[in-house]
């Protein structure tokens, strides 16, 4: 598997772009969602201008609703540029702290291979520029990882419980494994957050070439 750090700088105009020039502040993502309705939903550290931005986020047609929690956390549904359904198409998972700043788009994710991240880069360039800023191999098993999570976590994968729209249900997976509904999400939920934790504390493998060729 391949982790990857991928920038898009967008085209067309959306409220994150308004937004974060007028502030002069970006959205430093720590978790998003896509639903089935095209909306996404994430949650962003911003410990400068939090309650302004949220305000002007208000006066929005493309949000839908804006909460904050704390001091500095914002939680946002608004409509989805349709990046993030790009890369669960072709077998991404989002998996380290993503950016928004003006029209660029950071991207961390997981990938199978060259070829699925090739496929992301190339659909991506329907949305703005998109490029490979960082690609590197992640081991068969990452550190910290049973046997049984990480089978868990590639079946998930190759059933399409990651895109989006999803191809499957945490149900489907779970028969497929021979594992109960319960015992599956436990499972994957124990291995996403040591990915997490990885991802976001910088714990790389060897860099790799990211030309993409």
């Amino acid at each position: 598997m391949l982790r990857s750090t991928v920038q898009l700088d967008l085209d067309s105009d959306y409220v994150l772009n308004d937004v974060t020039q007028e502030f002069d502040v970006p959205f430093v993502v720590t978790r998003e969602e896509v639903h089935e309705d095209g909306t996404l939903t994430f949650v962003a550290e911003m410990p400068e201008h939090r309650d302004e931005v949220a305000s002007r986020l208000r006066e929005s047609d493309a949000v839908r609703r804006v909460g904050t929690v704390g001091d500095s956390t914002i939680l946002v549904r608004k409509q989805s540029c349709g990046a993030i359904g790009i890369i669960r198409k072709h077998n991404g998972m989002l998996v380290g702290v993503d950016r928004a700043f003006r029209t660029e788009r950071t991207f961390d994710m997981m990938a199978f291979s060259r070829e699925d991240v090739k496929r992301i880069v190339e659909d991506l360039g329907d949305l703005g520029t998109a490029s490979v800023e960082r690609l590197v191999r992640v081991p068969d098993r990452p550190a910290g990882l049973s046997k049984r999570q990480y089978e868990v976590v590639e079946a998930a994968l190759e059933a399409g419980y990651y895109d989006w729209p999803r191809e499957t249900d945490a149900e489907s997976v779970a028969e497929g494994l021979g594992i109960t509904h319960p015992t599956f999400l436990e499972h994957l939920r124990k291995a996403e957050k040591k990915l997490l934790e990885r991802a976001v504390n910088g714990r790389s493998t060897d860099q790799l070439d990211a030309q993409m060729g």
